[in-house]
């Protein structure tokens, strides 16, 4: 999800036909770890784990900070559009290139994934064991729907409450590279290839905005489907294309304030937080400072983004228990501070373990997975 990481640093110049070369931007970053910290907070509010911080704290204090973190999810979305269109904005989708970027997206994507799963039914078989409950295991179909991103549309139990969102991230790939090959293949003349590209995109501009604009129930298969949250992953790409020069930066404000302005007149902050995210990412790049905010905490934080978010339910409950019932007090908001504390930093330190262990051993192997400069 920009769950995923901003590429590496400095990689040498491609060919035409291979994947162009990528720099980090540390604003993306930045944002990718406010973003999963937000949703962290989001998850123990909605789990009853505050309400003597929500009896206690300023309204504003404790909705900025704790409840309103399901934000985080349209932040990761934009930051997703952006990353994929900057990573494959040279790529030239011959069968063979297509096949090898969705194989490198999902062995990006995938063994951290999958060995999440792991770590969720492990920590349930302990609660089980010291609570006494019985333990609810998914059936193989399950697991191999969730193998597959499938569990969603299947309409099966999440072995994850997370993983919806990971979904939603793969139909947005998919979709991407199938309109981009489409794209190509109409428009292989320099002439004709922005109309095409507008010919392409924009109808998928106006079918985006249906959601945003109430036409459609913003709320309507949310979970299961990409369509609600297109006009996030959207608003991503367009402004990459801005930055890039492929579209007038007017067409990308335009589409951004109308985004903005409906989102605000129907309360739906979803679309409200994926057009600001947007409208900042292009204004900052276009005066060249998307290299704000490059504070080592704040980029470890981005770096762990994906391994943070993916374990922070089941490690979450696991905590919260450990510190209401050996450490902290929580008869009282301060206790219950305190509690959220220790939880946040022990969803941190795992998170930090799991992406040395398991999430940059997959990165590693996705690059190895980047064409040569022969492959066509």
């Amino acid at each position: 999800m920009a769950l995923l990481p901003s590429p590496p640093v400095d990689q040498p110049a491609p060919p035409p036909q291979a994947p162009a070369a990528t720099k980090r931007f540390s604003f993306l970053d930045a944002l990718r770890g406010l973003a999963a910290v937000w949703i962290v907070l989001y998850h123990a509010a909605s789990g009853g784990h505050t309400p003597l911080m929500q009896q206690t704290w300023p309204t504003w204090l404790f909705e900025g900070l704790l409840g309103q973190g399901f934000l985080g999810v349209p932040i990761f979305f934009v930051l997703s559009g952006f990353v994929l269109s900057y990573t494959t904005r040279k790529l030239q989708l011959t069968w063979p290139l297509f096949n090898n970027a969705l194989a490198r997206r999902w062995t990006r994507l995938s063994p951290p994934y999958y060995a999440s799963m792991v770590l969720v039914l492990v920590l349930a078989l302990a609660e089980s064991r010291i609570r006494g409950q019985e333990l609810w295991l998914p059936s193989w179909g399950n697991v191999v729907a969730h193998v597959l991103y499938l569990q969603r549309l299947l309409e099966m139990r999440d072995i994850n409450a997370a993983y919806w969102a990971l979904c939603i991230e793969v139909q947005f790939f998919l979709v991407y590279f199938a309109l981009v090959a489409v794209q190509q293949r109409l428009g292989r003349s320099p002439r004709l290839a922005p109309w095409v590209r507008g010919m392409v995109f924009g109808p998928c501009a106006a079918i985006a905005i249906l959601w945003p604009l109430g036409v459609i129930d913003p709320h309507w298969l949310s979970q299961v489907w990409f369509l609600p949250h297109w006009h996030a992953f959207l608003l991503g790409m367009l402004a990459q294309w801005t930055l890039d020069g492929r579209i007038r930066s007017g067409w990308f404000y335009g589409y951004g304030t109308v985004i903005l302005g409906v989102g605000l007149g129907h309360q739906y902050w979803f679309a409200v937080t994926a057009a600001l995210t947007a409208i900042a990412i292009a204004a900052l790049g276009q005066i060249n400072r998307l290299n704000v905010l490059n504070w080592r905490w704040l980029q470890f934080l981005g770096l762990i983004s994906y391994s943070l978010y993916i374990t922070h339910p089941p490690v979450s409950g696991a905590a919260l228990f450990v510190g209401r019932t050996f450490l902290f007090d929580v008869s009282s908001a301060t206790g219950e501070s305190l509690n959220i504390a220790f939880h946040l930093g022990v969803c941190i330190a795992v998170a930090a373990a799991f992406w040395y262990l398991i999430e940059r051993p997959s990165i590693q192997w996705s690059q190895r997975l980047r064409p040569k400069p022969t492959d066509s």
